[in-house]
């Protein structure tokens, strides 16, 4: 009876192991996988792209409890901007995988009208959701791991007054601006002229965000990667100051 009773014993503590070990394997394998077809993931390659559980990147514990989701981006071309977007309401981590050990840091956001947080990565790394308050105001703070967002080196000019700007967009003047950021609402020609008849140097993702430097009638002057081009401003939404009427 004795024998009886340590082989129950340990048949259960087996059991208990057992469920435990299948509970953690499947909550992980509903954390990793591609990123295509996710209704909560927005991002402009999703080739290159898939689900992460957000664990060993460099977090905190107390961030690893916050996780809502994350994604690991491995884009190797520095030349090639990709929009990442994660459905929830919380702030955005970023840790590349380039640089060791791994640290996560607060990333510069934005946010769309159906419920997305989003950033601009270049570099291979993991995008991360959690439930705190990010410390940068969506739209403004602008880390080095965002090169669409930076300003290329273009001088500040004044903000003009509201009747000024709209008098400079009527003549289809150059409008020099200090606060404005743009959004595609598809996948835009990146030109280098304000013209339908000017080179296309390269296309730019949907639902990236860029900050723009000038307008121009009914364009944009903006950055892209390191570059600097025109998109069309009926194809975007802005967020700022950004002329016109």
């Amino acid at each position: 009876m004795k024998n009886e009773g340590v082989l129950m014993k340990r048949g259960f503590w087996m059991v208990l192991c057992v469920g435990l070990l299948l509970g953690v394997a499947s909550l992980v394998s509903a954390q990793v996988g591609p990123c295509y077809n996710n209704p909560d993931v927005g991002v402009s390659n999703t080739n290159n792209c898939n689900l992460h559980s957000g664990r060993g990147i460099g977090l905190t514990l107390e961030q690893e409890f916050k996780v809502i989701r994350a994604v690991d981006i491995f884009e190797n071309d520095p030349e090639k901007v990709v929009a990442v977007c994660l459905r929830g309401d919380g702030g955005l981590l970023y840790s590349r995988a380039d640089i060791l050990p791994r640290v996560a840091h607060w990333a510069w956001y934005y946010t769309t009208n159906d419920g997305f947080v989003c950033t601009n990565v270049n570099r291979p790394g993991v995008v991360v959701l959690i439930s705190d308050r990010s410390p940068f105001a969506a739209g403004n703070a602008i880390p080095a791991a965002n090169p669409a967002g930076s300003a290329g080196g273009a001088a500040a000019a004044p903000t003009p007054s509201a009747a000024a700007a709209a008098a400079a967009f009527d003549s289809g003047a150059r409008i020099e601006l200090t606060n404005c950021n743009v959004v595609t609402r598809a996948i835009l020609n990146f030109r280098d002229a304000p013209s339908l008849n000017s080179n296309v140097k390269d296309l730019i993702p949907y639902r990236l965000i860029l900050r723009a430097i000038a307008r121009q009638g009914n364009w944009f002057n903006v950055i892209y990667g390191s570059d600097n081009g025109w998109v069309s401003a009926n194809l975007v939404n802005t967020r700022g100051s950004c002329g016109g009427r």
